[in-house]
């Protein structure tokens, strides 16, 4: 079965996950190693917003190719990374008589960043008492002696 629609595609984008491919690409990571990718041709003008949208992906002149890059695998219409690298993923609605529509998305995936260890507590000097404490002692000691109209002595002991 043929689309009657497919002699009045104008334009052809990849989408993934049922959703356009952002202008950043697609970016892959520890949780998301993989992407279904498919190619939607679009009727009409594209500025007016008229016409329609139809799932090219599965059809006999379609094909996906990764152009470029290093660390990125295509198998089908699924590219994968399983380490850091880039590449180009190429989708084309080969039209005839060397004619064809043709959209194209990198696909990237950083280096894994390793979880950062929580910081250890600086060890505790028991023998040292904590700079609040002291001066808020410092303070009512302080307060005490002016109340008391008596000098405030403090013997270094």
């Amino acid at each position: 079965m043929v689309n009657s629609g497919l002699p009045d595609i104008v334009r052809a984008e990849i989408y993934s996950g049922g959703n356009p491919v952002s202008s950043g690409g697609i970016q892959l990571n520890r949780n998301k190693t993989s992407a279904a990718l498919q190619l939607m041709g679009f009727t009409g003008a594209a500025s007016s917003g008229s016409g329609r949208i139809i799932d090219l992906t599965e059809a006999g002149n379609v094909s996906f190719t990764l152009a470029a890059g290093s660390g990125i695998a295509l198998n089908g219409r699924t590219v994968s990374a399983n380490s850091e690298g880039s590449g180009i993923v190429l989708a084309s609605l080969d039209l005839g008589g060397g004619n064809s529509l043709t959209d194209g998305v990198m696909v990237k995936r950083d280096a894994d960043k390793e979880p950062e260890e929580p910081e250890e507590p600086e060890d505790v000097d028991d023998e040292k008492p904590n700079c609040t404490v002291m001066c808020n002692l410092a303070c009512i000691l302080c307060n005490l002696a002016r109340i008391s109209n008596r000098p405030l002595v403090v013997d270094d002991a």
